[in-house]
């Protein structure tokens, strides 16, 4: 299970090098990260600067050229840049991250398989004995929250796939980028898990995302959003609720509807 946003760069990228500058390269050999200033994008590579004394091209020159090539063949992004000394900046567009963030009811099955033996070792009582009862009643309540959001909307005929019709040329402020951007990294949370044979860091995980979803949820005002908002703003809802539940259940804790 891997950061959608992540490979499809990393995808981009290697095409990319292999039509328009005939070089070959291993997808897990093109770097790409989140970076730690919100100014610097979703996500930077430092491709150019690794691969320009190979393809004997100065890195500013090499990125100007993978940004060129990008942008001509790519309509996924708000902005791509090179800024020195060859870095290259990648900005999505609001409607092309709310599709990475799709969770895939066949990830929930690989993720419960991968962490049965897991959650044997760390039990529910461990869990709570680290954090207060109060805090997990706390996700419980963004789940319920978040399934009312939806099933109001759906019960006065306002489905989610009907508003992605709309035009979706729409702003997104940092909180909205940074709570998505949070949950595209769920699938690599579970995978550390099962690495380090750990819970704490998907513990955290959750108690983050919750904190981040309050703050995101008390400045929305939904019958006040366009269309367009509005659609974005319901599959952001959406993954939240399909994420708590996720990790509620993996804990063996009920995902309540109505609290």
């Amino acid at each position: 299970m891997k950061n959608k946003g992540k490979i499809k760069i990393q995808k981009m990228i290697q095409k990319v090098l292999k039509d328009f500058l005939k070089y070959e390269i291993a997808l897990d050999e093109i770097e790409v990260v989140e970076p730690k200033k919100d100014e610097h994008g979703d996500y930077t590579t430092n491709i150019a600067l690794r691969l320009a004394k190979i393809l004997k091209k100065s890195p500013m020159d090499l990125a100007s050229n993978l940004v060129e090539n990008i942008k001509n063949k790519y309509a996924l992004f708000e902005k791509v840049e090179f800024v020195h000394p060859g870095f290259i900046n990648f900005f999505f567009k609001p409607q092309v991250l709310c599709e990475f963030l799709d969770f895939e009811e066949e990830e929930a099955k690989v993720n419960k398989k991968n962490l049965k033996d897991l959650f044997e070792e760390s039990s529910l009582k461990e869990m709570i004995q680290e954090h207060d009862l109060k805090d997990i009643e706390s996700v419980q309540y963004t789940h319920s929250r978040t399934y009312s959001i939806i099933k109001i909307f759906k019960d006065e005929g306002i489905r989610i796939q009907d508003l992605q019709k709309e035009n979706l040329n729409i702003e997104m402020n940092q909180l909205e980028k940074s709570l998505m951007k949070k949950m595209m990294k769920y699938p690599n949370i579970i995978e550390k898990a099962v690495v380090s044979k750990k819970i704490d860091g998907l513990v955290a995980y959750m108690f983050e995302l919750n904190e981040l979803f309050y703050r995101f949820h008390e400045k929305i005002l939904f019958r006040k959003l366009d269309k367009p908002k509005l659609y974005v703003t319901l599959k952001i809802v959406e993954h939240v609720r399909n994420v708590m539940k996720n990790i509620l259940e993996l804990f063996s804790i009920e995902a309540p509807e109505k609290m």
